[in-house]
């Protein structure tokens, strides 16, 4: 291996990595991964998956890059066999079950709990939960069909369920940690947030509540970085089921975004936006 001068990378000496000018003889992966450079490795990873990979997708140049790819796709000289597509291959974006399946594929790509509340349905039954959200409580897509009280038990705030029920019926934005119950039985401190989406305008009709789970527990060392994916995947939902925005919406969302950032809740802690504002 030959060396050249060692130079600070703009983009990730913060975390201490360097990149090195020169050549390799020979590359071997596993070599390069052992001994001190992993955990620089790992940071740069982090660094690239939690924020530089984000501000791309939400970047216009990824969204011209993404309609491209979406016009080729729906042509009629589109490759059967294409080496790189949107997820949304396949899919028509006419019918009512495409944002719904959209955001299947979205949400089993984090590792918090995300599950899909029909507004629209007596009872507001899930209609999706992702492989996080059995990661979190220990229930996974049996309980599609239901409403999330399975999860109550007998310390959880009555109050707080309240706040819930108003939320969900007033189609509001929501923060709070209560106390919940896994599917063995455990109590646990549970960070939710409560994310409403509408249908296309002009009705802008009350169509769905995302709700967003972390186990709010302090000795896990991830945890910063779950409450971090918590922010970074609000600000990627959508406002509608098409993906047009909605006058005052823009301005809660951030604020939901910014209390999940900041969160320094107690136990009891509320953070509700009123449904006023959208």
């Amino acid at each position: 291996m030959v060396l050249g001068e060692r130079v600070q990378n703009s983009v990730l000496y913060n975390i201490g990595v360097e990149i090195g000018n020169g050549t390799f003889d020979q590359l071997n992966v596993t070599q390069l991964f052992q001994g001190e450079m992993a955990p620089k490795f790992k940071d740069a990873l982090t660094l690239l998956a939690m924020e530089a990979l984000p501000l791309f997708l939400n970047s216009k140049l990824s969204l011209g890059l993404v309609r491209r790819l979406r016009h080729r796709e729906l042509g009629d000289e589109a490759p059967k066999e294409a080496c790189l597509r949107t997820v949304a291959f396949g899919m028509d974006n006419k019918s009512e079950s495409f944002w719904l399946e959209m955001f299947q594929v979205m949400s089993e790509t984090v590792s918090i709990g995300m599950v899909v509340s029909d507004m629209t349905v007596p009872g507001i039954p899930l209609v999706y939960i992702n492989e996080g959200f059995k990661a979190v409580t220990g229930y996974g897509k049996e309980k599609v069909g239901c409403n999330c009280r399975f999860l109550q038990g007998p310390e959880t705030q009555r109050h707080l369920n309240e706040e819930i029920v108003s939320a969900l019926r007033q189609g509001e934005s929501l923060l709070i940690k209560l106390y919940n119950y896994k599917a063995n039985g455990q109590k646990f401190q549970c960070l939710l947030a409560l994310y409403p989406v509408f249908g296309p305008a002009p009705e802008n009709e009350y169509k769905y509540q995302i709700g967003l789970q972390v186990d709010f527990n302090n000795g896990d060392p991830l945890l910063d970085l779950r409450v971090t994916e918590m922010a970074r995947v609000i600000r990627q939902l959508p406002q509608t089921v098409g993906g047009e925005p909605i006058s005052g919406l823009a301005a809660v969302v951030g604020e939901l975004e910014a209390m999940v950032e900041d969160c320094q809740l107690g136990e009891e802690s509320i953070y509700s936006i009123p449904p006023s504002t959208f």
